[in-house]
């Protein structure tokens, strides 16, 4: 991300396609790892163990078969068993968690869709809280016309590159002929720092690409 300096709608593209990537709709991956999102589902074994029961389990079952419990098996006392077979079964989940984000594939894009895979298949409300804070807050860019430049991925990229610990903002003279004298006392527009560099303030007159600081 800091390759982009303080270009909010380089941001807000990349996080978009951030999105898109989960939900299926990049030009980079056609899977959707959003549960029950998408033609192309890649998530239907998430790591759940309710999600993994039959519909029909209501709770605690007669063990059968000297001890163990087989998927579907019930009499007039006792619902279908829900035990560590149905979890480890190689089948999709027959409880559709609809909505919920898997962990998702690893960096080389590889996805097995396997539920006893607790990394990229799990679920989880701290997955969801990001997923569906970031989709929030692209709503409201949208709103707001920000995204309205993310159309192709050159468009997101595209910035001026400002050469390491040079000005990038501010009123001074240093403000770009193209601007038109109309620099304000905040980043230009269009311009970005070297990654692992920011722009910061220095002054009305002056905005540096310097050395990010660690948190």
């Amino acid at each position: 991300m800091a390759k982009y300096g303080q270009n909010k709608e380089a941001h807000a593209c990349w996080a978009r396609s951030q999105l898109q990537y989960m939900l299926g709709t990049s030009d980079k991956n056609d899977i959707s790892y959003v549960i029950g999102y998408g033609a192309n589902q890649g998530a239907t074994r998430p790591h759940h163990r309710g999600a993994a029961c039959a519909r029909e389990y209501a709770g605690p079952t007669k063990m059968w078969n000297n001890g163990t419990c087989s998927a579907g098996e019930k009499d007039a006392t006792a619902s279908p068993c829900c035990d560590v077979d149905n979890f480890l079964a190689d089948k999709d989940s027959p409880i559709m968690l609809k909505g919920a984000l898997v962990g998702g594939p690893d960096q080389n894009d590889d996805y097995p869709n396997i539920r006893n895979d607790y990394k990229r298949s799990e679920v989880a409300l701290d997955y969801q809280a990001g997923f569906t804070g970031a989709a929030a807050g692209l709503a409201s860019f949208q709103r707001a016309g920000v995204l309205s430049k993310c159309s192709s991925a050159a468009a997101m990229v595209k910035c001026n590159k400002v050469k390491d610990y040079s000005f990038c903002g501010g009123i001074g003279d240093m403000c770009p002929a193209e601007m038109g004298g109309k620099c304000g006392d905040k980043p230009w527009a269009g311009y970005c720092c070297a990654a692992g560099q920011m722009c910061v303030r220095k002054n009305q007159y002056a905005w540096m690409c310097v050395g990010a600081v660690p948190q």
